[in-house]
């Protein structure tokens, strides 16, 4: 069973990774160091390159609705350029419009680098080569991590090595890698239009007055796509199905063929269902009540606490008589605020059923048209059953998985059809 999942109105974690590229090439710092003798030389070279990676970008998207009213425009005003990602891409995926949008914040947080090098040293010398002293001193070239250091390191070699003749040739090349990593937090304000009602009771010395406040928010619905595959004796025509699937069919129908080996040729029919499931629904009930400080009442405040178990706007009017009919206002004021979040998630269970011709199977995870175009179309042939038979030999495929999915066409067709 395949779940889609779209969430609206809660912080949501899309993680967004950019593939990290080839690092371009970089031109490399060389630094050259230079002992001349009256016999021989000595000549040092350190190769730098300083590569920096293209950033890898962690995305988290977090959607926040507000009480403010629809503008009826588009939000249009400019995002911040640090953002490279698909803005009309993320509302799509979360059932928004740039109409529903109020405002958008980025902020991005930049992570430690990481940091690679790789130190390679070289060492040269001419066939007639005499010094006095001892070739030791040139494996301090290995453990050269930083430039700064290559001075010190030459004047060791230097001291070390008196050359009679010929000459000493040593090069180090160090590569260093930086990998900047940002964390990128994109906030979208949606808007979200309350109802409020308003009732009050007036006494002739003091007043009650409670307010109501509805959001009533849907999130886009929630789909379960199962896919049912039905194998038939319906011969093959070799034409690719092409007939349509009920547009309430929201997924992708060439991946799901092509995640179980199969291709339009295999497929004879397809049927769309859709059952309508029980409303997913959460609530929220906050309430607040304040009196004057001049309040004299008969009667109990105690009413209010119903307030609290409000769950129906509906239900609005009758708590407030309840309210009205329990407290008797002498002077001074009472006012009760009730918040009502209701938030509801459509839900749907979709079935798709795809009906094969006979030979075909599914076969999820497992790809057994292995050879090259124009022998790679999507079916078993000679050519796949030579390259099955030696990754066979060769361990890498289990014969019974070959004999499952390929048992009818090597009885019927052991030479693999026509080509």
């Amino acid at each position: 069973m395949v779940r889609r999942s779209n969430i609206r109105f809660c912080m949501i974690l899309f993680v967004a990774a950019f593939a990290r590229t080839p690092a371009p090439a970089a031109t490399p710092t060389i630094t050259r160091l230079s002992d001349n003798d009256p016999g021989g030389t000595i000549d040092l070279a350190l190769v730098v390159y300083d590569i920096v990676s293209p950033p890898i970008i962690t995305l988290n998207v977090v959607i926040e609705p507000i009480a403010r009213a629809p503008t009826g425009s588009e939000f249009d005003d400019p995002i911040d350029p640090n953002f490279t990602g698909d803005f009309g891409g993320i509302l799509a995926e979360n059932g928004l419009t740039r109409f529903d949008v109020s405002d958008v914040e980025f902020a991005r947080a930049e992570q430690t680098e990481e940091v690679t090098s790789e130190n390679v040293t070289e060492a040269h010398t001419t066939p007639d080569l005499a010094f006095m002293g001892d070739l030791d001193p040139l494996e301090g070239l290995h453990d050269i991590m930083d430039p700064s250091e290559f001075p010190d390191v030459a004047n060791v070699i230097f001291d070390g090595i008196e050359v009679e003749s010929g000459a000493i040739a040593a090069t180090t090349t160090l590569t260093t890698t930086h990998i900047p990593h940002f964390k990128d937090t994109l906030t979208i304000q949606t808007f979200t239009t309350p109802t409020i009602a308003t009732l009050s009771d007036d006494d002739p010395g003091g007043t009650i007055d409670l307010t109501l406040i509805a959001y009533d928010i849907v999130k886009p619905l929630v789909v379960d796509l199962n896919v049912v595959f039905e194998l038939t004796d319906i011969p093959s025509t070799g034409a690719e199905f092409d007939g349509p699937i009920d547009p309430d069919f929201t997924g992708d129908f060439d991946d799901i063929l092509a995640a179980n080996s199969l291709t339009r040729s295999d497929v004879s029919h397809v049927e769309f269902a859709r059952s309508d499931q029980p409303e997913e629904a959460t609530s929220q009930n906050i309430t607040g009540v304040n009196t004057s400080a001049d309040l004299v009442i008969v009667g109990t405040l105690d009413a209010f606490d119903v307030l609290y178990d409000f769950e129906d706007p509906s239900e609005f009017p009758i708590l407030a008589s309840t309210v009205f009919d329990a407290i008797e206002m002498l002077q001074g004021a009472i006012s009760a605020t009730t918040t009502l979040t209701t938030t509801r998630i459509p839900h749907f269970e979709d079935t798709l059923t795809i009906q094969l011709f006979e030979g075909a199977e599914p076969m999820p995870g497992i790809n057994l048209d292995l050879c090259p175009p124009p022998d790679g179309d999507g079916k078993i042939d000679a050519c796949d059953l030579l390259l099955l038979i030696e990754e066979m030999a060769e361990g890498v495929r289990e014969e019974q998985q070959l004999f499952e999915v390929s048992r009818k066409w090597l009885s019927e067709e052991p030479f693999g059809g026509n080509p």
